[in-house]
């Protein structure tokens, strides 16, 4: 008689042993794809501000230089600035096209992408 419920007890045996291999080795990858998507983000971020930077010294420097051009020390500056409020509303208008879509295709892309990194 324990011989017939051997085999059922090893096979509800070897389930659990499955599910919870199942599970370790979802919680790796899903732990994985998590690091993954934050450190892009954060050398994203890192760049970004670098970036940031070098464009802003660059506007100070073109402001400056449009000022004496015009011969006055702020119209420059207005006009950069005039500039930038172009682009903001450029992208107020199509935030969702230009900014939104592509940013959250390549998170998606990102998560469920297999490769190794």
């Amino acid at each position: 008689m324990q011989e017939e419920n051997n085999p059922f007890e090893k096979l509800t045996e070897n389930l659990k042993e499955y599910v919870n291999t199942r599970y370790d080795l979802v919680t790796l990858k899903v732990t994985q794809k998590v690091a993954d998507v934050s450190a892009q983000s954060i050398e994203f971020l890192l760049v970004a501000t670098v970036i940031s930077m070098f464009f802003f010294f660059i506007n100070m420097a073109l402001g400056y230089y449009i000022s004496s051009l015009l011969g006055n020390s702020y119209s420059g500056f207005f006009i950069i600035s005039g500039f930038y409020l172009l682009v903001t509303i450029i992208f107020l208008i199509g935030k969702k096209k230009l900014l939104i879509n592509p940013l959250r295709n390549r998170i998606i892309k990102k998560i469920l992408s297999d490769e190794q990194v």
